[in-house]
């Protein structure tokens, strides 16, 4: 059995250690207890569980994914449907672990397909749109191919982490790419996580995208590669009509206007695992951190995961934004009301396809103030292609969230220079 690490992108750096950590708020098939604080603990659910699993009737191998590790038989993990032809298995089986964890990262898969689809019949003319799509369908590095993914959930070689990576087969012929999951303290495996097994598929989606950001030549290729770990968790959250329903009922107990950010699980990645070390989350996106202040204590960092903060957290700004001026501006008649969470879905495809167009016209080296230039003027060209935004001004919630990070403005160029030219790291 293939089994090697030679080059990963994880969650975030844990007490220091280079292997990363990054995120999630709702556990596959997980979810949070709606009676107390985004912090609580997570509670088992099949409200989320059902209707990703039973997508997945019959089989749980593609062509695209593989399950492996603990309940290994051959090279395929061991897990048959029930006698329902489904994989819906019993709360806090190992069964069902490999289960929810192989349906996420299709579920994920599935998003990124429908939207580069999307895009190449909205732009028929947009080479590279169709240059995206293409790669997608048969993804190499260079003229080798990229061997399906392998997923273990319960992998045991390492603690408190988890991580995507890709490396060579022996013979040199192809890419591995494997997606790992490791026991976290006392809380479960990281897989336990929807925001980290996300995160980690949000690697393997940009590495199939752009796999020359995987070196993570710049400090700036290397920190998008783990802010688009984050987005793609809380994007993907939002766009799960179950969850988008209950953030839809979660923002109306709250006075005033509807508010994303009031939805604490949205932007808080991996509650209980960040409590193991002594934080309510392991990231919070619904901060406006500086671009020259992402480290501790406010201080300078290069550092990816440090430095994604600020990219992270201008998308989850815009996004919040965009939604809440939507709801404000909407009419909503009773037999209608009920229809209100589809703007939550409508909120996180439209940013989902925003950054698909980006990365289509993306040169391999650029700097945050080239992206939020560049988003901002692809929403104006393309209203960010959903017909619930198409009236307005996109653009401007990127500029703003962009700009008060100082990755847009006056500031900004001076600030990606000293980004640039620094190896702080605090």
């Amino acid at each position: 059995m293939k089994k090697s690490n030679l080059c990963a992108l994880s969650l975030g750096v844990v007490l220091g250690i280079n292997p990363l950590l990054a995120s999630g708020p709702i556990a596959p098939f997980f979810e949070q207890d709606s009676g107390v604080d985004g912090a609580s603990g997570l509670v088992r659910s099949n409200r989320l569980q059902a209707p990703l699993a039973a997508n997945h009737r019959g089989h749980l191998v593609s062509t695209q994914f593989r399950l492996h590790g603990k309940y290994e038989d051959g090279r395929v993990i061991n897990v048959k449907p029930n006698l329902d032809g489904n994989f819906i298995f019993p709360a806090g089986s190992d069964e069902e672990l490999a289960t929810s964890t192989y349906a996420t990262v299709d579920y994920v898969f599935a998003l990124q397909q429908q939207d580069l689809e999307y895009l190449v019949g909205q732009h028929p003319e947009n080479v590279g749109i169709k240059a995206a799509l293409a790669q997608w369908n048969e993804p190499k590095v260079g003229s080798r191919k990229m061997d399906a993914i392998w997923i273990d959930p319960q992998d045991r070689s390492n603690t408190n982490n988890a991580f995507y990576s890709r490396y060579l087969s022996p013979d040199r012929a192809i890419f591995y790419r494997d997606l790992n999951f490791f026991p976290f303290s006392t809380t479960g495996y990281s897989s336990h996580s929807f925001d980290i097994v996300a995160h980690e598929t949000g690697h393997a989606v940009l590495d199939v995208l752009h796999p020359e950001y995987f070196s993570q030549s710049t400090v700036f290729n290397g920190a998008y590669h783990e802010a688009y770990g984050d987005i793609t968790a809380f994007l993907s959250l939002m766009r799960q009509e179950t969850m988008a329903k209950k953030i839809m009922t979660e923002m109306s107990q709250h006075d005033g206007p509807l508010d994303l950010r009031k939805v604490t699980y949205v932007h808080q990645m991996a509650e209980n695992f960040g409590r193991v070390f002594g934080d309510t989350a392991l990231r919070n996106l619904d901060k406006n951190v500086h671009v020259l202040k992402a480290g501790r204590n406010g201080r300078m960092s290069t550092e990816v995961h440090d430095l994604s903060g600020p990219i992270s957290g201008a998308i989850f700004d815009a996004t919040a934004n965009v939604l809440n001026l939507f709801m404000r501006t909407q009419d909503f008649s009773a037999t209608e009301n009920a229809k209100k969470y589809k703007v939550v879905i409508d909120a996180g495809e439209s940013m989902s396809r925003l950054l698909h167009l980006w990365g289509a016209q993306s040169k391999p080296t650029f700097t945050f103030e080239d992206m939020g230039k560049e988003l901002s003027s692809l929403a104006v060209e393309h209203k960010a292609h959903t017909t619930s935004f198409g009236a307005f001004d996109v653009h401007k919630e990127i500029e703003a969230a962009f700009t008060v990070r100082g990755m847009m403005g006056a500031e900004a160029a001076g600030n990606m220079d000293v980004l640039a030219n620094s190896r702080a790291f605090s």
